[in-house]
Formats: C-alpha cells, structure tokens, sequence
C-alpha cells in the first residue's frame, strides 16, 4: 500500500503562491522599521565614562541671612566647568510636598566662584537668596565637554533658622 504526498505538497505550494516574495520582503522592512522604532527617544549623547563626574556629597546649612553650600564631586571633576545653584523658596516647609521642582531664583557660578579645588574635587561658596522660611534647592554641575551629561542631583529641603 502506498500512500501520496503530492497532494499536500500542492497544497503547501498554493499557499506560498498566495504570499509572493516580493510582499513578504516588504512587509519584513516594515516590520524591522517598526521594531527599530521602539525604544529610547531624544537626541543620541555620547558617554565618555573616563571625562565625567558626579556628586558624591552635597550640603547647605544656614548662616545667618545666607545659605553656605559645599559638596564634593566623584569622576573626572578636573572637568567641571561651573555650577548652576537653583533655589526655590518657600513660606513653610509643607507648603506643596509632591509639587514638582520649580526653581524661582538662580545663580551661576565659575569654578573659583564656586570654591573649586581642583585637587580634591570639592566645591564650597555662601549664597544669599531672598528671604524665605524654607527652600527646596539643586546643584548643576557643567562638564568642559559640552556633549556630555552634566552632574545634576535631585533638589533637596533646607530650614532656615
């Protein structure tokens, strides 16, 4: 007894006929267009792991009608070019506690304006903001190579006195 395949080969033959190669080469561009399309959007920004540098500490404490900040920096801090303070004050501590970050005074500063030592990557100046009972505030810290991510930290709550 024998048996015949040849018709379901025909049959696997008819379907491919029903699909072309031309269509399928088309429809895997547009499906390798689409999946290339998911992910990560934004203008690509080189990462240079051995020129960067991050905070490895910050603080701020009251002096008087003025602000002392200090920090220190980890990485490749002999690239820092400057320091972007971002202050945002407020009448009571609690006066918006899940408000996002919206800085209402700034201030820039060069490196020696910023206490820069170079040799052990610590930053330290007084700032004198307008009067408030709280502030919530951030550091910036510029690298020298524009194309490079800057050292930023999340903002943080100083009591004033």
């Amino acid at each position: 007894m024998t048996t015949d395949n040849d018709g379901d080969k025909n049959a696997a033959r008819g379907i491919c006929r029903a699909f072309p190669g031309p269509i399928m080469a088309v429809l895997a561009c547009v499906l390798a267009l689409l999946c290339a399309a998911c992910g990560k959007t934004g203008y690509p920004r080189p990462t240079d792991e051995a020129q960067t540098f991050s905070w490895m500490e910050s603080h701020a404490s009251p002096a008087g009608e003025c602000v002392a900040f200090s920090g220190k920096f980890t990485g490749a801090y002999q690239n820092f070019d400057g320091l972007r303070l971002e202050l945002d004050g407020m009448r009571s501590p609690d006066e918006c506690p899940g408000c996002p970050f919206v800085a209402d005074e700034i201030a820039e500063f060069s490196p020696s304006g910023a206490g820069f030592d170079p040799a052990t990557g610590d930053v330290g100046f007084s700032y004198c903001p307008r009067s408030a009972q709280a502030y919530r505030w951030r550091m910036i810290a510029a690298n020298v190579f524009s194309s490079l991510p800057h050292a930023s930290m999340p903002d943080r709550l100083l009591l004033m006195e």
